[in-house]
């Protein structure tokens, strides 16, 4: 009993941060994906369960937005949230970034919106897959099981306001 309500406490205090960055918008957490990501050299993510925001089509977006803020009672800033995130897919096409996503293969069966937009998503993956600066790997559905896992991204440590690290 005492682990279930350790669990529980923390599954509280981790919906209560999500609910406090959320609740400020969501076009304001896309503004500042674009400022880390335009500082960022390298982006390497693992998505279990959807589509990174990366290489997602404004419809899927938009059907996203719309649920999380739906579902977290935040401000009903969809639009502003959807161009961002498209102004967020520049560093597809320009700089030196380097893309590289890991997603299980249950991502291309998620129904996000309808069968259109996912239609339109899948068609977009195939598109964005030959960009010189995106590597996309899919991790099939028959996969071993090893470990539990959510969705994780990692960006490099060459931020436009650190020093830069040491060489060794």
């Amino acid at each position: 009993m005492p682990d279930l309500i350790a669990t529980l406490r923390n599954l509280t205090a981790a919906y209560m941060e999500w609910r406090r960055v959320v609740v400020s918008g969501n076009a304001h957490r896309q503004r500042q994906a674009i400022t880390l990501e335009s500082g960022t050299r390298s982006i390497r993510g693992y998505h279990p369960r959807v589509i990174p925001g990366l290489v997602q089509t404004r419809n899927n977006a938009t059907a996203i937005f719309r649920r999380t803020a739906k579902f977290y009672r935040a401000p009903d800033d969809v639009q502003t949230a959807v161009d961002t995130r498209m102004q967020r897919q520049d560093v597809l096409h320009r700089g030196d970034h380097r893309i590289q996503y890991l997603i299980e293969e249950q991502a291309l069966y998620t129904t996000v919106g309808s069968d259109d937009v996912m239609a339109g998503q899948l068609h977009h993956l195939l598109v964005a897959i030959r960009l010189p600066r995106l590597a996309l790997a899919i991790l099939p559905r028959t996969t071993e099981y090893h470990a539990p896992a959510t969705n994780f991204v990692i960006h490099d440590r060459k931020w436009p306001w650190s020093k830069p690290l040491p060489q060794s």
